[in-house]
């Protein structure tokens, strides 16, 4: 019984471990931890390899993935706005509905949190569902998750893949983390994007990018030269949702600015040359 205690138990993380896991799960870079906490980059580092020992895990999102659970990471105060969850009618749809919606911590109203669409083992129409809603998306996957599939799921625009076996355990805090602004990639399929950030993947996965109409917008407005005030007043929507929507374009064409957008953009054929 004691062993059963202590396996339980959240481990101990000093104050400084836990400014770190928590800027990690806001989205920081370690270059930027270190400006935030006066300290070198090799401290930061020091501070991550304690943490993954301690919290048994292997990357950076498992590590707030499992903060999060432990209840070990303090989210925004805003809450989040109540998630939907889309798929075909059934027990795991309808569980997973029940189970969020007597999560506390998850049906909030927060103006400016992102809406969190869970996708259930979706069909066509629930992608297009989730470009309407402006929505980004935990996709919950019944049977063996294939890399392909995986790959191929957050190119279309997924923010989290939780296979369904593990979703009233998980699917929680992925959701509370996803509307907060972050991205969750397993361990198993972080080394398959990677290698698609360098290239080095197949021409299947490759062909995996597509955008949607109102995303392709934004990157016209970003080609432009337009601001993302300019380009909210111009689409009639709220400069935060721009912002949402840019963050899930930058995640698909893997850069970090609007500059970088613009370039992969056009590299890619997605942007006419004027």
């Amino acid at each position: 019984m004691p062993a059963r205690t202590m396996e339980l138990a959240a481990p101990a993380l000093t104050g400084r471990e836990l400014e770190v896991i928590r800027l990690i799960g806001a989205g920081r870079t370690t270059r930027e931890i270190s400006g935030a906490l006066g300290v070198s980059r090799r401290t930061v580092e020091n501070h991550k390899r304690r943490i993954f020992a301690k919290l048994d895990v292997q990357s950076q999102a498992h590590a707030v993935a499992s903060a999060a659970r432990l209840g070990l990471l303090t989210l925004p105060s805003a809450g989040l706005a109540a998630p939907v969850v889309l798929g075909e009618r059934g027990e795991l749809v309808e569980r997973l509905e029940r189970l969020l919606r007597d999560a506390p911590a998850v049906g909030l109203d927060g103006s400016d949190a992102a809406t969190v669409a869970v996708l259930v083992d979706p069909r066509p129409e629930d992608w297009s569902t989730v470009a309407r809603l402006d929505a980004r998306v935990v996709l919950v996957l019944s049977g063996q998750l294939e890399e392909a599939a995986v790959v191929r799921a957050f190119l279309h625009g997924a923010d989290a893949v939780v296979p369904a076996s593990r979703a009233i355990q998980e699917l929680v805090p992925v959701v509370e983390l996803v509307g907060s602004g972050c991205t969750l990639v397993h361990p198993a399929q972080l080394r398959a994007l990677i290698d698609l950030a360098r290239g080095q993947v197949s021409g299947e996965h490759r062909s995996a990018l597509s955008l949607t109409p109102r995303e392709r917008e934004i990157l016209a407005s970003i080609d432009r030269g337009e601001s993302v005030k300019q380009t909210a007043r111009s689409l009639g929507i709220a400069a935060k949702t721009v912002e949402n929507l840019q963050g899930r374009l930058f995640r698909k064409l893997g850069v970090r600015n609007r500059a970088q957008a613009v370039a992969a953009a056009h590299n890619r054929g997605l942007l006419s040359v004027r």
